[in-house]
This record gives C-alpha cells, structure tokens and sequence, in this order.
C-alpha cells in the first residue's frame, strides 16, 4: 500500500489526504471544497488517483469516488499530522454544512467537528442531529445523539436531560425516563420544574406506581 502511495504529486497527495479526511466514500463538490483546489484540479488530481488504482469512480448521479481499499484510507490518514488532520476535518465540517445546510447532514459534520476539536459546535451539531433522528422515529438514533450533546458539554443541559427523558418514555425504558427527568429537575430553573415533576409524574403513573 505505502509503494502505491510513492510518487504521487503534491496536488494528488493533499487530495488524497483530504479524501482520507471525509471517509470511504467521499464526493467531487466536498474534496474540492475542503482541499482548497480549484475544481480543474481537483479533477486532475482525482484523475491521477484513479489511474493509480488508488480510488474508483463511482457510478452515481453526481461524480463520487470510493477509495479501492479501506486499509488504504487508514494508512493514509495515519500518516497525516495531528494539526493537518483537524484542519481537514474542520475544513470537511464547514463543506458539508455549506453543501446541506440541513438537519440531515447534522450528523457526519458533528463527527468531523469532534475530530477537529470543536466539542461546542459539534455538541449543537449532535443536538440537531438527535432531533432530526427523532422526527423520523429512530429514538435509538437520537438518543444516541443526544447523549453525545450532552457530553460535549452541550449548554442547556436541563433542557437536553428534558429531551432524553421524552424519548425513553417514549421507547419504554422508564427508569431511563426517571433518571434523565431527575438530572433534568436537579439543573432547571424554578419556572420549568413545575412541567418536568408533571412529566416525572406520568412516568411513575405508567409504572403503576400510584403513591
């Protein structure tokens, strides 16, 4: 793999390493954007690529590109520095947000943004996420994301302790449900206990817990 590597151009090389950045897959519009390069030579480097066997084209509506082997991509992003490599995931983040300024990419470009050391922005990247995946009913999902709001440090921390507990009630783990409403209470202001008791209270009434 690292002989396949050998000789590339420097315009090929910082292509590659951007690809490598974004993933497996990765389309025309998002590794130009995130490389810098013009879209001429952006082409020109994926057209070097190609014919080195190192990515393949991709039959899909809009031009896109797979990596031939994903211990490929590994080996190469490995092989950028740590710095580079948050600059590119910065630079992949702000592409996609660009691109899809929809919740539907609120997902990929939280990742990036995690990787890029933006724990705020990709904290509200997850949070939109979450609740995208929520409005599709994937409550895994959106916990999922939720959760990792919340662990980046997402501010509102009530009002996403509030958020998860509607959605384990909502998937039936009510202790879940209990726990998140109680951290919720325990972190709200006193003009929003009063809804989240109410909530604690429909939960323990699903339980059958009547006192």
């Amino acid at each position: 793999l690292e002989a396949r590597l050998a000789g590339l151009g420097a315009m090929a090389r910082q292509l590659v390493e951007t690809a490598a950045v974004i993933g497996r897959s990765f389309g025309l519009d998002t590794v130009r954007a995130a490389s810098g390069r013009s879209e001429e030579e952006a082409v020109d480097g994926l057209d070097e690529l190609v014919a080195r066997g190192l990515v393949r084209e991709l039959a899909v509506p809009e031009p896109g590109y797979d990596f031939t082997h994903e211990k490929l991509r590994a080996l190469v992003y490995e092989e950028i520095g740590l710095a580079r490599r948050r600059l590119l995931h910065r630079r992949v983040a702000d592409a996609l947000a660009r691109s899809a300024p929809g919740p539907e990419a609120a997902a990929p470009v939280a990742q990036h943004l995690r990787l890029a050391g933006d724990q705020a922005g990709a904290a509200e990247q997850h949070r939109r996420a979450g609740e995208h995946a929520a409005s599709l009913l994937a409550h895994a999902d959106a916990l999922e994301h939720l959760d990792a709001a919340l662990a980046l440090g997402y501010p509102d921390t009530a009002g996403l302790h509030e958020r998860i507990g509607d959605l384990r009630t909502l998937v039936g783990d009510y202790g879940g449900a209990l726990a998140s409403y109680e951290s919720a209470a325990a972190h709200c202001g006193p003009e929003e206990l009063a809804r989240i008791e109410h909530k604690l209270g429909g939960v323990h009434q699903r339980r059958g817990e009547w006192e």
